[in-house]
């Protein structure tokens, strides 16, 4: 469209020009040289045909400038929780440290963590239901979530906090030897440790394994062999599990203990540094970023806000059609061009029998209605 219109006004300076010497019905004819109508309507109808092959496809892509956006990244970031690993989490141990047992620790983490969608939050609460049978004897009366941080929470009248060494941290809460060796024994082994404190001490760790999807390694392989520049991984956990992931999947690089803000902050790095950014990510602390990349990409099942925020739906649970979609992209930005160059040939052609045939404004109408039909059909 943008070139259409800068065709308007030399065809209406050569349009005059040509008057004095084809005559008013071939001048004229010259300014249907630029066919602005036609390139809006083909480029549309061959938008709208990839958008309906790619949901056939099972991928919402909310309108044509995501894939105009997607066509054009060369670095991908991935969240890590719930988007390279799977919502499968398993707790693999539990530390007590204070004076809770291990199903007191479970019960009231689970219970504080109940109106939370992460995938750690889930493996809490399926746990605590497998081993205490019920949480009924405990009772949520408020729980905030701090972004980044964790859970606060007051459960049957006593003060819980779930969350990472941040969270405890800010809460004035020091760790204790034992925490300190668990928290280093999970990030060598690739996990992650949630801590559990009431308002005086850490209660307890317990230790959780992410599992990668099973698509991930053949979705890297398929992003590199499509000539992507840079993968990355991007997590709030800490260094040991975002390392691990990084290099069994042989990144390009891995950012640890980023908190939502400095994910956006990321993204806006690699663009000052030249980059476009797809983000691909599942859960609130992905939204700003998501926001800020030129494409954004989440999963079924994502979180609200970051459904809301991604300008493309994965409508399965499953990475396995990004390499595919940005193939689409790719082909649709393609088939834009082609069809511009079209209309370009048209211009040159139409102008051309004008000046020289002189074959009017009668011949040129007909010339253009079969122009519109061949484009509109390739379209």
């Amino acid at each position: 469209e943008k070139r259409s219109d800068q065709l308007a006004l030399p065809l209406l300076v050569g349009s005059s020009v040509a008057l004095p010497f084809v005559g008013p019905s071939s001048a004229t004819a010259i300014l249907f040289s630029a066919p602005a109508n036609a390139i809006r309507a083909t480029a549309s109808v061959a938008t709208s045909s990839h958008l309906a092959a790619i949901t056939h496809a099972g991928v919402l892509v909310k309108d044509g400038r995501a894939l105009e956006a997607l066509a054009g990244v060369d670095t991908f970031l991935f969240d890590k929780t719930g988007t390279l690993t799977s919502d499968d989490l398993a707790v693999t141990a539990v530390l007590p440290l204070g004076n809770w047992s291990r199903q007191e620790i479970l019960a009231r983490a689970a219970v504080a963590e109940a109106g939370v969608s992460h995938p750690v939050a889930r493996a809490l609460i399926e746990t605590a239901r497998r081993e205490t049978g019920s949480l009924d004897r405990f009772e949520l009366e408020y729980s905030r979530f701090r972004v980044g941080y964790g859970v606060v929470a007051s459960v049957s009248g006593g003060r819980v906090l779930v969350g990472s060494r941040r969270l405890m941290t800010a809460e004035g809460l020091e760790l204790p030897g034992a925490a300190e060796e668990v928290l280093a024994d999970a990030e060598g082994k690739g996990a992650s440790a949630i801590l559990i404190a009431d308002n005086r001490q850490v209660q307890g760790v317990v230790q959780i394994e992410p599992r990668l999807r099973p698509e991930v390694y053949a979705v890297i392989r398929a992003l590199r062999r499509r000539d992507v520049q840079r993968i990355d991984v991007v997590s709030g956990d800490s260094r040991g599990p975002t390392r691990l992931i990084a290099d069994s999947l042989e990144l390009d690089g891995y950012f640890h203990d980023v908190l939502p803000q400095d994910k956006a902050e990321l993204v806006r790095r690699l663009q000052a540094a030249g980059r476009r950014v797809c983000f691909v990510g599942d859960g609130v602390n992905d939204a700003l970023a998501m926001k800020q990349a030129h494409c954004s990409i989440s999963l079924h099942g994502a979180s609200a806000i970051a459904s809301d925020t991604a300008q493309i739906l994965l409508m399965d649970p499953s990475l396995a059609e990004i390499p595919s979609l940005l193939g689409a992209a790719r082909g649709q930005q393609r088939h834009l061009k082609q069809i511009l160059t079209f209309w370009a040939g048209y211009a040159v052609i139409n102008t051309y029998l004008n000046v020289y045939l002189r074959i009017g404004v009668l011949s040129s109408t007909f010339f253009y209605g079969l122009s519109f039909a061949a484009a509109y059909s390739y379209a």
